[in-house]
């Protein structure tokens, strides 16, 4: 597949996903034409991770986190 529908896939950048591959994270092949192809088992290597970040609005509802 492509780099570009790689990093559709993976839901980061284009961008991210080059770098991903310039420093031997993934594994693909650059054709002549300049076309990055990644392997198909590279397809799914990047784990999706979440992040939360959460507030309270002021220090009165602090005891009613739980």
């Amino acid at each position: 597949m492509k780099l570009r529908e790689y990093a559709k896939l993976n839901s980061v950048t284009y961008r991210t996903a080059y770098n991903h591959w310039k420093s031997g994270y993934i594994k693909g092949k650059q054709l002549k034409s300049g076309t990055i192809v990644i392997l198909d088992e590279e397809s799914n290597l990047i784990e999706n991770k979440v992040i939360l970040y959460a507030r309270i609005s002021s220090s009165e509802n602090k005891n009613n986190l739980e």
